[in-house]
Formats: C-alpha cells, sequence, structure tokens
C-alpha cells in the first residue's frame, strides 16, 4: 500500500512538473509570437521606407543629372559671352 500511495505521489510530483514546463513553454511560445509580430512589423515598415527613400533618389539623382547639364550650358554661355567681351575689348583698342 505504501509503495502504491508512493508511486502515486511520484506521478502527482511529475505531472505538477509537466504542467509547470507546458505553462513555461506556451508562454515562451506566445513571447516569441509577439516579438516575431513586432520584427516583421519593423521589417515591413523598413522595407517600406527603403523603397520610398530608392524613389527619392532616383529623382535626386534625375534633378542632379539636369542641374549639371543646365550648369554645362551656362559655363558655356558664360564662356562664349567672356570671349566676345575680350574681342569686343581688343577691337575697342
Amino acid at each position: 500500500m505504501r509503495q502504491l500511495e508512493s508511486t502515486e505521489r511520484q506521478d502527482r510530483a511529475r505531472a505538477s512538473a509537466w504542467a509547470e514546463l507546458e505553462t513555461k513553454l506556451r508562454f515562451d511560445l506566445e513571447e516569441n509570437v509577439i516579438q516575431h509580430e513586432k520584427l516583421l512589423k519593423e521589417k515591413n515598415e523598413l522595407e517600406a521606407e527603403i523603397k520610398k527613400i530608392g524613389i527619392s533618389l532616383h529623382g535626386n539623382e534625375s534633378e542632379l543629372i539636369i542641374s549639371q547639364t543646365r550648369r554645362e550650358e551656362l559655363i558655356a554661355i558664360l564662356m562664349e559671352s567672356s570671349n566676345r567681351c575680350d574681342n569686343l575689348q581688343i577691337s575697342n583698342k
């Protein structure tokens, strides 16, 4: 009889330990799922921001090319005007 009672106590202790372990694992799993969802949301936000920055960068690159072309045109006009001015000064002498 004592052996049966001892076995029952051991079984209850094991069942309690398993229940505690199950509770802990469920809690850990829930925490990991929540963390995963947060990280996934953050990843999606970062991807959207990267895409937005990429679009902006492309626009800025286009503006830069246009500005550089316009700068080169203005330099050419300035050089031409400077040469004309020099030629007029020479011919006025």
